[in-house]
């Protein structure tokens, strides 16, 4: 009898035990379940949801090309930080592009009108063509223009679809730049330079 009474705790004793061990390994299968979803939901909306996003930054050297002009060049750069790609098709109420403008000559105090003046270049991306972002990709376009040696040029780049836009705006003075990157110059240019430093 007493054998019998052994062998029935002993197994009473093991299903206490494995029925434990089932109750701890469906809690920690809901517990990684959990926490792999709520870290997953961070990343989404960290990341802006269903939103797009494009990061805009713009890269401006001047150099010289004559005694009276000079090169500018504009590299535009756009990072699609997301894990999805993003895409500008025509028509499609999609903008992505860079302006270049000739600024008027200004006096102080006077504001600047990046979206005024003459335009010297424009280039459109989604223009003829619809254009993709990959997730994590780096685009850049280069665009350049010969102007005078004195002139001031405001750059644009917008990027958009449907209401969000992303704008980019920056102004290049072309002698100021010239005097900072070149110092060799001819001896007109370099009295131009010195009330510039």
């Amino acid at each position: 009898m007493r054998s019998v009474r052994r062998d029935i705790k002993s197994e009473d004793r093991k299903g206490r035990l494995l029925g434990g061990l089932d109750i701890a390994l469906k809690l920690t299968s809901i517990l990684a379940i959990l926490i792999g979803g709520s870290w997953a939901l961070y990343n989404f909306f960290r990341a802006g949801g269903e939103d797009w996003m494009i990061n805009l930054d713009m890269d401006i050297r001047v150099m010289p090309y004559s005694d009276k002009l000079a090169i500018v060049s504009a590299t535009l750069e756009a990072t699609n930080p997301r894990d999805r790609e993003v895409e500008f098709k025509v028509g499609d109420e999609g903008i992505f592009y860079i302006e270049a403008r000739k600024v008027s000559r200004l006096k102080n105090g006077d504001r600047i009108d990046f979206t005024s003046g003459d335009v010297i270049q424009r280039k459109d991306f989604v223009a003829e063509d619809d254009y993709v972002m990959i997730p994590h990709g780096v685009m850049k376009n280069t665009m350049a223009m010969v102007v005078e040696n004195d002139a001031i040029i405001s750059l644009h780049a917008e990027v958009g679809r449907g209401d969000d836009t992303v704008i980019l705006d920056r102004v290049v003075n072309t002698a100021a730049e010239l005097c900072k990157t070149y110092w060799r110059f001819k001896k007109s240019q370099r009295t131009d330079c010195s009330d510039r430093k």
